[in-house]
């Protein structure tokens, strides 16, 4: 069985593990080598390590740079896979490249978040994918080629997860996600409006901040892995997604995980997808609080509707917007291995 490694995070948040189940899927063998643990596992003093979570510690890159490249050399992999900002070096890729003909990047992050490095690092990869069809065209203005991969819903990970079924709720809104300002502007706009609805938030960062009839709120703080995130959205009626302004004019990983869920979904109005994911037809989009505001009323008072066009968007994502889709993408871009 051919062999895959991707390097990035192994983080049960990151995405490279709904990659890693979907290459799978298309019959490889799929290792994901955490790049930022194995630098940190080179920091001599144990307090380092901690630190060395935060900051760049030159000596232990260089090693993980030599780690990887050893790695590499001996297991000679049919693709690598390199995901968003670990540290590996131009000669690095290079290295790779002898011995492996599919040697790809994949941005998943907003444009703005890019280091120079990052940056710099294109032009040595075979293949270039990112989540957002604008990078594909800002990369190509510096002469880098790159193909557009989206997000996805990953329904390998949460085959668990019934959908469209029906699901008692608890709350008529909910937001799951760290706070952010435009998410709490968002959040505070419905609480205001609609003083006698409750509301659920589960992330990080909120328990501090002023709402109004805050009483009418359950704040969960903790970070949650996809499954978690089903289970808190679908005890909603409607599924908040405010996306940061910096993923403009792509979504956000949110987008899709919600679809998941099968429950309404009130996000930011996302260019890149207003003519797949049509607008009252698979996702209720938003321009402006008081849009928010009004569509929100619209959705109680026509919730059948509503919930037939979440069912249409979950249906989107098993026929074609998942892993399994954007893993085969990847495949067929695969060429024979290195001699």
């Amino acid at each position: 069985m051919k062999k895959i490694i991707i390097i990035g995070s192994d983080s049960k948040f990151g995405m490279e593990r709904s990659y890693k189940s979907a290459l799978e899927k298309c019959n490889f063998e799929v290792e994901i080598v955490d790049f930022k643990n194995l630098c940190n596992s080179f920091i001599p003093i144990k307090i380092l390590k901690r630190v060395g979570l935060y900051i760049d510690i030159l000596p232990s890159t260089i090693r993980g740079n030599h780690a990887i490249s050893k790695k590499i050399f001996t297991e000679r992999p049919h693709a690598i896979i390199v995901f968003t900002s670990v540290l590996i070096y131009p000669g690095t890729i290079e290295y790779f490249k002898i011995f492996c003909n599919n040697v790809s990047f994949y941005w998943p992050d907003s444009i703005v978040n890019m280091s120079n490095g990052v940056f710099s690092n294109l032009k040595y990869y075979h293949n270039i994918y990112t989540h957002s069809e604008k990078n594909v065209e800002i990369f190509a203005s510096h002469g880098v080629g790159a193909k557009w991969l989206p997000f996805a819903g990953d329904t390998l990970l949460t085959q668990n997860y019934v959908a469209n079924s029906h699901k008692e709720t608890e709350y008529d809104f909910s937001f799951v996600g760290a706070y952010r300002p435009e998410r709490y502007e968002a959040v505070n706009e419905l609480m205001k409006n609609f003083t006698n609805s409750k509301f659920l938030i589960v992330g990080l960062g909120w328990e501090k901040l002023p709402f109004h009839n805050k009483k009418n709120l359950e704040i969960v703080s903790k970070m949650v892995e996809l499954n978690e995130f089903l289970n808190y959205t679908a005890k909603s009626k409607i599924a908040l997604n405010a996306i940061d302004h910096l993923n403009y004019p792509s979504s956000n990983l949110r987008f899709f995980e919600i679809a998941l869920s099968s429950i309404p979904q009130i996000s930011t109005v996302v260019p890149e997808f207003k003519n797949k994911f049509v607008d009252k037809e698979h996702v209720y989009y938003y321009r402006s609080l008081q849009e928010l505001v009004e569509i929100a009323n619209f959705i109680l008072k026509n919730y059948d509707e509503a919930l037939s066009s979440a069912n249409k968007f979950r249906e989107a994502i098993d026929l074609d917007d998942n892993y399994i889709s954007r893993a085969k993408f990847l495949v067929n871009d695969f060429v024979d291995d290195a001699n």
